[in-house]
């Protein structure tokens, strides 16, 4: 297609043609380069779209493995604790059988100590009337008591006045010695003189 312009007429010339298609494919590759590159863009959000999903899912992985052991040690617990709970049921049980039988023990005991009941009433009152006539005895030994040692104070006065009774009879006893002496002297003095 080349054209030439002799005599009025045009010519294409063949180069031309040659450059315009090297730039349609020129065009066409970047178009293409464009297109991939788009391509590859979009290729590029969604495996880092998978990615970010991947790595969430293994955070999620990760957290529900850490659920399942730490519902698998509970469950442990639980089963410990279960275990426990059954032997302390039978501890319990038997130990209900037990007081079962010492409330029977005592109630038994219970209803013969109600039929012995007014006979320990009876013997208490009885004892209580004892102690009440050893109290009323008691008090008859106190007003004794209080007599005698009113009687011995008595005594130990009448024994200070005895004994002041008895220095003055020794006092008056040594003055009428004095006097029988004064009485002698002077008698013999009055004989002396006769």
């Amino acid at each position: 297609m080349s054209t030439s312009s002799h005599g009025g007429q045009v010519r294409t010339s063949s180069k031309f043609t040659g450059v315009q298609l090297l730039i349609a494919l020129a065009a066409g590759l970047c178009g293409l380069v464009v297109w991939q590159w788009i391509r590859d863009s979009d290729s590029h959000e969604t495996n880092l779209s998978l990615v970010r999903t991947i790595e969430r899912l293994g955070s999620v992985t990760n957290a529900y493995a850490l659920t399942i052991e730490n519902m698998r040690i509970d469950s442990s617990r639980v089963e410990e604790i279960r275990k426990g709970l059954e032997f302390q049921i039978k501890t319990n049980r038997a130990e209900v059988r037990r007081l079962r039988q010492e409330l029977g023990t005592a109630v038994l005991v219970a209803e013969r100590s109600g039929r012995e009941i007014p006979a320990y009433k009876l013997a208490l009152e009885r004892a209580n009337q004892a102690i009440r006539d050893q109290n009323v005895a008691v008090a008859r030994q106190n007003e004794s008591l209080e007599a005698l040692r009113r009687i011995a104070l008595d005594r130990n006065d009448l024994a200070k006045k005895y004994n002041t009774l008895g220095k003055e009879y020794e006092s008056l006893i040594q003055e009428r010695n004095g006097f029988v002496e004064q009485l002698n002297k002077l008698a013999q003095t009055a004989s002396g003189k006769n």
